[in-house]
């Protein structure tokens, strides 16, 4: 064992099985290597006669002071006689769905949920993805718990959406600003696509078993085309013969 330093956790090599080295200065902080390459920190303790390990977060997302320091107030909870793990279970069982949007969101904006190209997803995009989440998929399912949610009453948020069940004209903080939320087939697919998104991180994080969302048949979204008018071609072919000339 030695004390767990960045440099020391970015050297340990993946084997064939995970396993654990754990740190010299703090009892029961360590580092998870999976086989994958994947590395999580977690502090181990003892509840009655049951070994327990609590996960903390992954290396990377968390820095080794941050991981360290979320380890010794979970011990310290333990030593007061407390059960970090049971408590973080029994809380999970009560999430509910508007409670999974704000984690996920949470998580966004400090960068922990990649998108496109593996990468934290733009301010832009989840200005877009909350403004959808506050305005279809929790009034429709925000009281639901997260542990409960199944697969029909997703399919069903996506019909009342198409419906219009969530459309809205209403007035905003700004001035003379109003909100026109309109449901239809694309706005239905989109906020699917988003509650699957959260239902993924939910899964990586334990908090439910699997994504209920994925594989859903979505409606339909046809492309808009418009053909240009003659004065629109004229212009542009002005435009191709002025940077032809060039």
């Amino acid at each position: 064992m030695a004390k767990l330093t960045k440099r020391l956790i970015d050297g340990l090599g993946i084997r064939d099985k995970d396993y654990f080295e754990w740190d010299d200065d703090l009892s029961g902080f360590g580092i998870r290597v999976w086989p994958s390459g994947k590395k999580t920190y977690v502090a181990q303790y003892r509840a009655g006669k049951q070994t327990r390990r609590f996960k903390i977060g992954s290396h990377g997302a968390l820095t080794v002071d941050e991981a360290r320091k979320e380890a010794k107030a979970v011990l310290g909870d333990v030593a007061r006689g407390e059960d970090p793990q049971q408590d973080r279970a029994t809380r999970r069982k009560s999430l509910t769905v508007k409670d999974l949007c704000d984690a996920y969101f949470h998580a966004a904006d400090q960068g922990l949920v990649l998108g496109k190209r593996g990468k934290p997803k733009k301010a832009s995009t989840l200005y877009v993805d909350k403004g959808r989440a506050k305005r279809h998929i929790i009034p429709l399912l925000g009281n639901k718990l997260a542990q409960d949610l199944t697969t029909a009453d997703v399919v069903k948020m996506m019909r009342d959406v198409t419906t219009g069940k969530t459309a809205v004209n209403e007035k905003t903080d700004k001035l003379r600003g109003r909100a026109v939320v309109e449901g239809g087939a694309g706005t239905a697919s989109q906020s699917v696509t988003l509650l699957s998104a959260i239902l993924t991180y939910a899964a990586s994080e334990g908090i439910v078993p699997h994504n209920v969302a994925r594989g859903i048949q979505k409606p339909a979204v046809g492309k808009r085309t418009r053909r240009l008018t003659a004065e629109e071609y004229r212009k542009l072919g002005t435009l191709c013969q002025a940077r032809c000339a060039v």
